[in-house]
């Protein structure tokens, strides 16, 4: 089975990671999906990494925010979205490590449907 290339950030006790994957992003912008509502500390770390990777992908980097069902609504729509790169995801925990122990019916399996790159924050 050919592995989706999704992006995946997570803040908390884990891994971040961006699955950018040499896609080319011209043609829509980066879109980083927040698993948490505005204003709070996951929100302005999406945000200051936002401006960050625009600057590196000198391209426009786009933050969304899907709060709710600790983290399936926003891994949902990531997961809806195209494999090349240009949809990133932001959560905690949550949707990646406990979701899939305490819900057996997830749309999603984290392992297998995205692709984590590098340590963002460790709290």
């Amino acid at each position: 089975m050919k592995k989706n290339i999704r992006g995946i950030m997570y803040t908390g006790a884990l891994l971040a990671g961006l699955s950018l994957g040499g896609a080319s992003h011209a043609a829509q912008p980066v879109r980083l999906v927040v698993a948490f509502p505005p204003g709070g500390p996951a929100d302005t770390l999406a945000r200051v990494l936002a401006k960050e990777l625009a600057d590196e992908l000198k391209d426009s980097v786009i933050v969304e925010n899907k709060p709710g069902a600790n983290g399936a609504i926003a891994i949902t729509y990531v997961m809806r979205g195209p494999a090349d790169g240009s949809v990133l995801f932001l959560s905690s925990a949550g949707a990646i490590a406990i979701n899939p122990a305490l819900y057996p019916s997830l749309p999603y399996k984290p392992q297998e449907d995205l692709t984590p790159i590098s340590l963002v924050v460790h709290t």
